[in-house]
């Protein structure tokens, strides 16, 4: 019984210290990726349709390719 009972506090103990640095550290162990450009890349195109919406689009050329979609 005092086996159990010292499972159980040792589990406890574990268990708050996990939570302590869950709320203590969690900023910190959080990724922040870093941020793209906001300039528009070589090739980029808005195409506009029927009912006003635009459609992005990115030209990549290939001198080697038979067809372009």
């Amino acid at each position: 019984m005092r086996i159990a009972a010292l499972v159980g506090v040792a589990f406890l103990c574990s268990y708050g210290l996990l939570a302590a640095y869950a709320y203590f550290f969690s900023d910190r162990e959080l990724f922040f990726p870093e941020y793209g450009s906001l300039d528009k890349p070589v090739g980029f195109l808005e195409i506009s349709y029927g009912n006003g919406g635009r459609l992005a689009a990115l030209y990549l050329s290939n001198p080697d390719a038979k067809y372009t979609l």
